[in-house]
C-alpha cells in the first residue's frame, strides 16, 4: 500500500535512498558530455566498488579492497566549478577507473604507483626528487591517493582480512569467531587497527517517550507539513522504512518539542527554524549511532529512528552554534577557539568571551584557615623532602665496617652536625664564611677510621643539604585574610578527563568548546522544562547522564553541575537575549492562554528584520568595541 505521508517542504540534498533509486534507475549516469556539471562527481564517475561480487568472481580479498581504498582517496568533487576543470577531473578519473579495474594481483597494487608518476607526475628539474601533480590531475591526485598508492600490498590483504571486507554478511559471525579464536591462540600476526580505540560514551536507549505539557494542536489533530512549515522547517523528510503510523508519531512527538523548545526560551516558534533554513530528516541518515544529530553542510537535524533518543535539544545547540555564521562570518565556536587562542588579535564579541570564561573557569574563594592548612602542608612536605635528601648523603658517607665504640662515634658525630645545622651556610667551602666545624670534626673521625677524610664534594654537597633544610625549617608566612583564586571549572575538567577515556564525536573532541556548548545547553533546558512544569524526553532525556566512575569511587561529572550549572544557565539566558537584540531571535508574543499560533501572523513577522540589517548592528557593534580599538592602537597590530 502506498505511503501517504511523504517528503515536504524543500528537497534535501545528500540521501541515500535517492542515490539508490538514481542508482536502480541507471548503472551510471549519462555523463558522455563533460558539460552535464551537476552529475560530475567522484560517485557518479566511479561507483561503489561491491567488494561481495569481485571476491566471489575470483579477485584476491586485498585487491579488492586495495580498489575502494583507491577509490575513496580521490576528492569527491572538483576543486572549481569551471568548464576546464570539470573536463579534466572527468577525463582522470576515468582513466583511474579503467586502469585500477584491470589489477587483479599484488604485482598490480605494488605497480600502480609507477603508473601515476609516468602519466599524472613530474618533477621541477632533472636533479630533484619532489614530485608535482600536473594541471590536469590536480583535482584528483591527491597526497591521500598518493599514500595509498605507496602502501604495499600485504598492508591491504590484511586489514581486509581483519575487516572481513568482501565477505558475504551471512557469513561474516562465524569468520568473527574463527579470527577471535585464532587471537586467543596467539595465531594472529598483527592485532586489528580498530581494537584499541577509545569507545563512545555509552548512553542508555529509550524505547518511549515521556511528555507532560500544553497542547499546540487542536484536539484531535496531528501535526502535518503545515504545522512545520509555518514553523520556518525548510523541508523534513523520511526514511524508506518508516510507515505512515510511524512518521505520524514522529511529527507529533517533534513539534511539540520544537514547540516547548520555543515556549521555554521565549522566543516566537518560527524562530525555531533559524531563519528558515533548518530542515529535519526521520528515520535517515544514521550511522550506526541512534541520537540526533546536525549536518551543517545541509543545515539538517537527523533524527535516527525518528525519535533521536531524546537528543533533539543537543543536536539543535549544534544549529544555533552554526547559526552564528550568518552574521559574525563565524560559528560560535570559532568565535570562542579565536577568543582562546588569539587573546590580544581578536575581534570576539565581548558576549563570547563571557561565555567561554564561564564554561572554562570559575573563581574559588579560599579562606585564611583553608591558606594556612595548604601552607601548612606545603611546609610539612618541603621539610620531609630535605631530610630524606640529607639522610642518603649521610648514609653514602658511612664507614663499611665499624665497631661498637666506632659506632658510638659516629653516630654523635652525625648527631652534631645534625642539630648545628643552622651554622651552615650556602657558599661555604667556596672562599666565603669559611669551613662547617661540625662537618670538620665528622671528617676526622672518618680519617681516623678509614684513613682519609671526607671528600671536599662530598663536604659541599652535605653542607648544601644542611642548608637547605635549616631554611625550609624557617616559619612561613600566615595568611590573615581570603582571597580569590581563578581556576579551571569542574565542568571544564571533567571534560577533559571524558576526553581521555572516550571517543570524540562527529563535531570533535569532548573537551572542545562545541561540544561543551551542546551538552550545557542540553542541562539548561532541562532546567527550563523543569521551571516550566513541563516534561519532554523527546527534546531532551539524557542532559545529566554524562557522568563515569573510577574504581576508586570518584564520580567525574562531564555535565554543569551545582553552582557552576547556575552561572551557566544565566550566560545561557544572557546569549538568547543577545540573540534577541541582534535579531536572530524575537521575543515571544503570543497569547499563553491560546497557544495554536496564527500561521499568517508569524510568517508576516518573519519578513520584518533582513540579514543586511543584521549584519549592520553587528558592524556598528564592532566599531564600538573598546578592545578592538585597544588592539588597533598597538603598533604591533597586524604584523
Amino acid at each position: 500500500m502506498e505511503k501517504k505521508i511523504q517528503d515536504f517542504g524543500m528537497k534535501i540534498e545528500g540521501s541515500r535512498k535517492d542515490k539508490n533509486k538514481d542508482n536502480k534507475k541507471e548503472n551510471l549516469p549519462k555523463l558522455n558530455h563533460p558539460g552535464n556539471f551537476l552529475l560530475i562527481c567522484r560517485d557518479n564517475i566511479w561507483p561503489e566498488t561491491n567488494g561481495e561480487e569481485l571476491v566471489a568472481s575470483g579477485i584476491p580479498q586485498g585487491v579488492a579492497f586495495w580498489r575502494e581504498q583507491i577509490r575513496k582517496a580521490i576528492p569527491p568533487h572538483p576543486e572549481n566549478a569551471d568548464e576546464l576543470s570539470m573536463v579534466n577531473y572527468f577525463n582522470v578519473i576515468s582513466e583511474l577507473r579503467d586502469q585500477v579495474s584491470q589489477v587483479n594481483d599484488a604485482a598490480g597494487v605494488d605497480s600502480f604507483f609507477e603508473y601515476l608518476q609516468q602519466n599524472y607526475l613530474s618533477t621541477s628539474d632533472n636533479y630533484s626528487q619532489h614530485l608535482h601533480v600536473t594541471a590536469p590531475a590536480k583535482d584528483v591526485v591527491s597526497p591521500k591517493l598518493l599514500k595509498e598508492a605507496r602502501t604495499a600490498y600485504p598492508t591491504y590483504e590484511r586489514k581486509a582480512e581483519k575487516l572481513l571486507f568482501g565477505i558475504p554478511k551471512k557469513d561474516q559471525p562465524a569468520l568473527r569467531k574463527k579470527q577471535k579464536e585464532q587471537k586467543q591462540n596467539h595465531k594472529t600476526e598483527a592485532d586489528s587497527p580498530y581494537e584499541h580505540r577509545k569507545k563512545p560514551f555509552p548512553l542508555s536507549k529509550l524505547s518511549s517517550f515521556t511528555r507532560h505539557g500544553p497542547s499546540y494542536l487542536p484536539e484531535g489533530n496531528h501535526a502535518g507539513k503545515e504545522e512545520f512549515l509555518s514553523l520556518g522547517i525548510r523541508g523534513v523528510e523520511f526514511g524508506l522504512w518508516m510507515s505512515d503510523a510511524d512518521a505520524q508519531f514522529a511529527l507529533d512527538q517533534c513539534y511539540h518539542a520544537l514547540r516547548d523548545l520555543a515556549y521555554v526560551l521565549d522566543i516566537e516558534p518560527h524562530d525555531i527554524s533559524l531563519g528558515g533554513k533548518l530542515a529535519l530528516s526521520f528515520g535517515a541518515r544514521g550511522y550506526g549511532e541512534v541520537l540526533a544529530d546536525y549536518k551543517a553542510k545541509q543545515q539538517l537535524i537527523t533524527l535516527p529512528n525518528g525519535n533521536g533518543n531524546g537528543f533533539l535539544a543537543h543536536a539543535w545547540a549544534y544549529a544555533v552554534d552554526e547559526y552564528f555564521r550568518q552574521v559574525f562570518n563565524e560559528s560560535l565556536s570559532q568565535m570562542a577557539d579565536s577568543a582562546l587562542w588569539c587573546t590580544y588579535t581578536t575581534t570576539s564579541p565581548p558576549f563570547v568571551k563571557d561565555f567561554l570564561e564561564c564554561l572554562m573557569r570559575r573563581t574559588v574563594i579560599i579562606t585564611a584557615e583553608e591558606q594556612n592548612a595548604l601552607r601548612e602542608q606545603t611546609h610539612k612536605a618541603i621539610i620531609q623532602k630535605a631530610e630524606l635528601l640529607l639522610g642518603e648523603k649521610l648514609q653514602s658517607i658511612r664507614p663499611k665496617q665499624l665497631t661498637a665504640k666506632q659506632q658510638i662515634d659516629w653516630d654523635k658525630a652525625l648527631q652534631e652536625v645534625y642539630e648545628h645545622r643552622c651554622l651552615a651556610k650556602p657558599d661555604m667551602y667556596l672562599g666565603v664564611h669559611g669551613t662547617n666545624s661540625s662537618l670538620e670534626k665528622l671528617s676526622a673521625l672518618h680519617k681516623e677510621i678509614t684513613g682519609h677524610v671526607l671528600p671536599k664534594r662530598k663536604r659541599i654537597s652535605i653542607n648544601r643539604s644542611l642548608s637547605d633544610l635549616y631554611q625550609s625549617e624557617q616559619p612561613y608566612c600566615r595568611a590573615t585574610q581570603a582571597i580569590e583564586q581563578v581556576e579551571s571549572s569542574n565542568y571544564q575538567q571533567g571534560s577533559w578527563e571524558m576526553h581521555r577515556y572516550f571517543a570524540k564525536t562527529s563535531h570533535g573532541e569532548l573537551y572542545e568548546f562545541r561540544e561543551r556548548f551542546a551538552r550545557a545547553f542540553d542541562c539548561y533546558i532541562a532546567d527550563k522544562l523543569r521551571e516550566a512544569g513541563i516534561e519532554n524526553q523527546y527534546l531532551t532525556a539524557h542532559a545529566d547522564e554524562f557522568e563515569f566512575q573510577y574504581e576508586s569511587g570518584r564520580i567525574v561529572y562531564a555535565h554543569p553541575i551545582g553552582e557552576e550549572r547556575k552561572q551557566i544557565n544565566q550566560k545561557f539566558d544572557e546569549l538568547i537575549l543577545k540573540m534577541k537584540e541582534l535579531g536572530l531571535f524575537h521575543q515571544r508574543k503570543e497569547n499563553e492562554q491560546n497557544l495554536n499560533m496564527d500561521k499568517e501572523t508569524t510568517l508576516e513577522k518573519t519578513a520584518k528584520i533582513c540579514m543586511a540589517d543584521i549584519q549592520s548592528m553587528v558592524a556598528e557593534e564592532r566599531e564600538t568595541m573598546d578592545f578592538d580599538r585597544t588592539a588597533r592602537s598597538n603598533p604591533y597590530y597586524g604584523r
